[in-house]
């Protein structure tokens, strides 16, 4: 492993490392330090931890590189595990976990936005809404829907739960 002198204040195209014959730069040190938690991205603020940080990075690197070469990622388990890392870093991408966080709102406030737009449930078709528009956690009936599905005791609710797909000609 190679590690430029003056690693950290460089072109974004310098090469920090060169392992194995693949090389990390500036740019994907910058990019992967920008993906880390807010918290855990303060603790790199010297060049020697950021040079910690450069080290280990290479050495994850070289690691992951040595279980390819021994097919770890062609086990059945592992790839349950990459798939769930997938999906997880897709939620993170589509609904931001450090902005999920941030934009929570208290139940009271929830609830007292419901109560001040009940009106705009219709009196006479009913709908739905969620109990925290950020992160919902229940669906609450509009009171024409709920007395719909109280009056019949053998009636049930279906949710159909999905994506909205695009339909292109």
């Amino acid at each position: 492993m190679h590690l430029g002198p003056n690693c950290i204040h460089a072109h974004p195209a310098l090469a920090l490392a060169e392992f194995d014959g693949r090389v990390l730069t500036l740019r994907e040190f910058d990019e992967r330090l920008a993906r880390l938690p807010r918290p855990l991205r303060a603790q790199y603020s010297s060049v020697e931890a950021r040079r910690a940080l450069l080290e280990q990075m290479v050495d994850l690197e070289v690691l992951a590189d040595a279980a390819r070469r021994r097919g770890v990622d062609r086990r059945p388990d592992v790839k349950v595990r990459i798939s769930e890392i997938l999906v997880e870093e897709m939620m993170n991408t589509l609904f931001g976990a450090d902005d999920l966080k941030a934009r929570q709102i208290a139940d009271e406030d929830v609830q007292r936005y419901y109560d001040a737009h009940a009106a705009e449930c219709d009196p006479t078709n009913g709908g739905w809404y969620y109990d925290d528009p950020v992160l919902p956690k229940t669906v609450t009936l509009c009171p024409a829907s709920c007395n719909t599905v109280t009056a019949d005791v053998t009636g049930q609710v279906n949710i159909d739960v999905g994506c909205k797909t695009l339909t292109t000609r």
